[in-house]
């Protein structure tokens, strides 16, 4: 069971280095964090492993988005103001974009991002407000928005707000191989932040009976699944 920060000396709550701790011990995305972080004299361990913010404009972010809280994983990389931010290009209206659906940023180098959400809006404000500090733990994302000027921020199609992960799944499988696609990841949902629909965690489960603890059998099960949600 993961450690709860409690009472905070009032010294360390207010740093930059304790709160990125605190946020990394209460996590609750199951992800793994370093035993020595853990103890009770785990802030200092924290900072003997980590070391301290650079600068006021440091934030703590992993390398790898989908890897565990270890030092190795764990970067102060700096908080980048660009003095020309990109350019979001939106065509559609405030009450189209209130809804839930499947959407796709294009930059004008001709990647793409796939993703989607529940309020299309809310996820267009999210992009913005991230592409302006250029803070995505994405590199390839990262690399796209510091070259390019725009991005069309596209609707690929409204779905009810249960489907929405299973269409993404759809239209990502669509694009298997293809080095446009910046996602890191061809589930909507993995084990980097993705959640797998109801269906497809039972072929799971019966695909990966008698398979080897990699999973891999599993993932075969589920993208067969999807093969047929294609025709």
């Amino acid at each position: 069971m993961k450690q709860v920060i409690g009472g905070r000396p009032c010294g360390k709550a207010k740093t930059k280095e304790y709160i990125a701790y605190a946020r990394i011990i209460n996590d609750e995305s199951q992800k793994m964090i370093y035993r020595r972080w853990a103890l009770p004299d785990g802030f200092n361990n924290f900072i003997e492993d980590v070391g301290r913010a650079p600068g006021k404009d440091y934030y703590l972010t992993k390398r790898d988005a989908g890897g565990n809280y270890e030092p190795v994983n764990l970067e102060w990389r700096r908080r980048i103001n660009r003095e020309s931010v990109i350019d979001f290009i939106v065509e559609y209206s405030h009450e189209e974009l209130k809804q839930a659906g499947v959407y796709r940023l294009v930059f004008d180098n001709g990647m793409f991002y796939i993703g989607s959400s529940k309020c299309l809006k809310t996820r267009l404000i999210l992009w913005k407000s991230v592409f302006k500090t250029n803070d995505v733990s994405n590199k390839r994302l990262t690399q796209c928005v510091s070259q390019c000027k725009s991005v069309s921020f596209e609707v690929i199609e409204y779905a009810p707000e249960s489907a929405i992960r299973s269409r993404e799944n759809k239209y990502l499988a669509d694009f298997v191989g293809d080095k446009r696609l910046l996602n890191r990841s061809f589930d909507a949902e993995s084990n980097k932040g993705v959640r797998w629909t109801e269906e497809e965690k039972r072929l799971m489960s019966e695909g990966g009976k008698g398979i080897p603890r990699t999973g891999s059998g599993r993932k075969k099960a589920v993208r067969d699944y999807r093969q047929t949600l294609m025709m």
